[in-house]
């Protein structure tokens, strides 16, 4: 992808994951596909400024509006879907840092798995865990429902750009290879909780 993440510095999503707190960004990475508030509508006059096809334009109103918010909606789903691949690549880079910081086995590496560790472990983290799955879920279904809802053609021009694009921007990006595990310094109070470098991005 031409938007894809440049490498990271070894530590630095660590560090930032670490000394961050876990608030929601203002603009959600998966905000809602069908949010149709006010301020998220196109401006008055964008949908009618472009030109339109003959065939279009002997439509009639409804069937024509119809079409449009139809388009906006895929566009909308097709952002969230480009977002979340972003997150997922993100995502990929923390394991690899996870991994060369278990391999290191120097008391700051381990000092800092045993602050991941606690990090997973909070209601903080569970509760953005919890609402990401949910937002992945709604995203899904509602993929399903453009599929089963869409207007006759409208599923023939998605078909035929599918046979031509070189891969969907909502196929959900391959695990991680390999798992990373936590190293036997970590505390073993804390073995009871579920360790981040094990965990699979819910997509």
């Amino acid at each position: 992808m031409s938007d894809s993440p440049q490498p990271s510095s070894p530590d630095s999503l660590l560090d930032s994951l670490l000394d961050s707190p876990l608030e929601s960004p203002p603009d959600s990475p998966l905000d809602s596909p069908l949010d149709s508030s006010p301020d998220r509508r196109d401006p008055p006059g964008r949908a009618d400024a472009a030109p339109r096809p003959a065939h279009a334009q002997a439509l009639p109103a409804a069937g024509d509006d119809l079409f449009v918010q139809y388009e906006r909606a895929c566009g909308e789903v097709q952002l969230a879907g480009h977002r979340l691949q972003r997150q997922m690549q993100e995502y990929e880079a923390l394991m690899a840092d996870i991994r060369q910081l278990e391999a290191c086995a120097t008391p700051e590496a381990r000092e800092k798995l045993s602050r991941l560790q606690t990090l997973v472990e909070s209601a903080a983290f569970q509760r953005e865990e919890r609402e990401i799955a949910r937002m992945a879920t709604a995203l899904v279904s509602a993929i399903e429902r453009f599929k089963s809802d869409a207007p006759a053609s409208a599923t023939v021009t998605t078909a035929a750009t599918a046979a031509t694009a070189p891969s969907s921007p909502l196929s959900p990006p391959s695990a991680p290879s390999a798992a990373a595990t936590w190293p036997s310094s970590v505390p073993q109070e804390r073995t009871a909780g579920r360790s981040l470098a094990v965990r699979s991005p819910r997509a």
